[in-house]
């Protein structure tokens, strides 16, 4: 038999979906969809998507303070991101040996509790859509037929949010860009419920510093071995989530630059955070210019 006369293998059109994306509302929606219109010559259905580009801050402020033989510190760090958090206050007793110092005190960190998610908790006695329902949105089932022989093959369900816009085509497109969302939103609204917590670490540190005409460089490294929970309520501490008062928490970083003329300079810095359950690292190169 030949490849025209078999009919399996004859080429058929079952269905033309087109497609078009404006990355957001407005007038440009609309004018997508008249395009789309004329070009398929059928009214075009609006479905709307989040991505989950989140915007977040991130902000970090300290002053520091060294004497020949003590320093402090104090340290707002807020880093949307990764949820790290916190405000500290740092004492130290410190021993300078040449180009090196080196350090040991208490710092007292006070932040929203760590290691605890309140989702978790819900799920215990919960389905997962139902805090979706709590929050106004609505799904519906659908059946699919994907051959049109006029059974099911398949089933979902698509997600309509408070205002009644279509957000999601399936249980898996809503999960993977709205529901994200939601939970961060109630994790947060059960937490600052539970109030601020306090941590007292037993700190020992170090810095580096290397000074030349024209470069520099700048090392150092904190530990925080042992740790006492002393604001807030004990029930939420990171020692009762964790089963212990010696986890470790550390910050280490790099500092360098160069300075390729009397006004321009070139620097770089790395630094690694592990404070909690929560882990932070970042590198960054710039150009300095001296006015």
């Amino acid at each position: 038999m030949s490849e025209m006369l078999n009919p399996m293998l004859a080429p058929r059109i079952v269905k033309v979906t087109v497609n078009i994306g404006v990355g957001e509302g407005g007038n440009r929606l609309s004018n997508a969809e008249k395009v789309l219109e004329l070009l398929a010559g059928v009214k075009p259905i609006r479905t709307l998507g989040k991505q989950q580009n989140r915007e977040f801050e991130n902000e970090r402020y300290f002053v520091r303070y060294s004497g020949k033989y003590w320093s402090t510190k104090l340290e707002l760090q807020n880093n949307g991101l990764i949820n790290l958090n916190y405000k500290s206050a740092d004492l130290r007793f410190r021993v300078p040996i040449k180009k090196l110092s080196l350090s040991a005190g208490l710092n007292l960190r006070t932040h929203k509790p760590f290691g605890y998610l309140p989702i978790d908790e819900y799920l215990e006695n919960n389905n997962w859509w139902d805090l979706a329902y709590s929050e106004g949105f609505v799904d519906y089932y659908y059946g699919i037929d994907y051959d049109n022989d006029g059974e099911l093959d398949n089933f979902d369900w698509y997600w309509l949010n408070p205002e009644g816009e279509r957000v999601a085509d399936t249980d898996a497109d809503f999960r993977r860009n709205i529901y994200q969302s939601i939970v961060n939103e109630f994790n947060k609204r059960e937490l600052d419920k539970i109030g601020t917590l306090g941590t007292l670490s037993f700190v020992v540190g170090g810095s580096f510093y290397h000074y030349r005409d024209k470069f520099h460089l700048h090392s150092w490294f904190n530990v925080m071995p042992y740790h006492e929970h002393v604001i807030g309520d004990h029930n939420y501490s990171y020692e009762l989530y964790v089963d212990k008062k010696d986890w470790l928490d550390y910050n280490v970083g790099l500092n360098t630059g160069w300075d390729v003329s009397r006004k321009i300079g070139i620097f770089a810095e790395y630094e690694l955070t592990k404070f909690w359950d929560k882990r932070l690292s970042y590198l960054k190169v710039g150009l300095n210019y001296k006015l």
